[in-house]
């Protein structure tokens, strides 16, 4: 009988020592979180945006254009004449495919190629593929060119603003 109390009573002293040194441990886990420390060379109140853009280290190719930060790399057009480079301006483009897979999109360019009197042009923006039809200069000429497609059997066509080669480029060997 006095083994069983002794039992006991051990085992709530064990019991109440545990309870106590896990409060203390939270309590301090509490404390060094609401209190960070500070570490010394760290500047919070610099603004990365502050910096003044300098002109990019790695060159960019002829040919390919700035979008929201990277480099788009663009092919050449069903139709740009060899070595004649025409002057852009900002207009719309059909865009009848986004696919990380570049193979998925030279299929549809090739199919695009066959359907469409437009240039169709395949676009590499990080990491997306993007086949898109035509150059025009108003919404309204791309959203009946986006109709068009949709006909054609691009249900998921859409219309994008970007820089275009007014007239189209002609056609290409």
């Amino acid at each position: 009988m006095m083994g069983r109390i002794a039992l006991w009573t051990f085992g709530g002293w064990m019991g109440l020592t545990a309870l106590v040194v896990g409060c203390a441990t939270t309590s301090r886990q509490a404390e060094s979180a609401a209190s960070p420390k500070k570490v010394s060379g760290v500047v919070e109140d610099w603004d990365p945006a502050s910096l003044k853009e300098s002109e990019p280290a790695i060159p960019v190719p002829e040919g390919a254009a700035r979008s929201g930060g990277g480099v788009v790399a663009q092919t050449e057009p069903t139709g740009a004449e060899a070595g004649a480079q025409p002057s852009l301006l900002p207009g719309y483009r059909v865009q009848i495919i986004s696919t990380p897979f570049e193979e998925v999109a030279r299929e549809v360019r090739k199919e695009a190629l066959l359907k469409f009197e437009e240039p169709v042009y395949m676009v590499f923006d990080a990491p997306y593929y993007k086949v898109r039809v035509g150059d025009c200069l108003s919404r309204f000429e791309a959203e009946e060119l986006q109709q068009k497609a949709i006909e054609k059997g691009f249900g998921q066509a859409w219309v994008v603003r970007t820089m275009v080669a007014p007239g189209g480029a002609p056609p290409q060997p």
